[in-house]
C-alpha cells in the first residue's frame, strides 16, 4: 500500500504512529497476547482484515497474528 493516503498521513506513517501503537497494544491486550490462528505468543503483529477503515479501525477489522501466520495472510514470510 505504498503511497496510500490517510488524510495527510501515508499508510506507512500511520503504522509507525503513536495512534497505531496504542490501537495495536489494545488489540494485543483484548486478544490475550497470543496469535488468533496458532496461539503463539512470540513476534505478535496486528493484521488489518480490510483497509476500508484505516485510521478508524474497529476491533472487528483487526486480527492478532504471530509473524509466521501474518506472513501467511500476505503470502510471504514477514520479518
Amino acid at each position: 500500500m505504498k503511497g496510500w493516503i490517510l488524510g495527510d498521513m501515508t499508510y506507512e506513517k500511520y503504522i509507525n504512529s503513536w495512534q497505531w501503537k496504542d490501537k495495536s497494544d489494545y488489540v494485543k491486550y483484548l486478544r490475550g497476547n497470543k496469535c488468533e490462528k496458532c496461539g503463539s505468543k512470540k513476534k505478535l503483529q496486528v493484521h488489518h482484515l480490510n483497509y476500508k477503515s484505516i485510521g478508524n479501525e474497529g476491533d472487528e477489522d483487526l486480527m492478532l497474528l504471530c509473524n509466521k501466520c501474518h506472513g501467511g495472510e500476505h503470502g510471504r514470510l514477514l520479518c
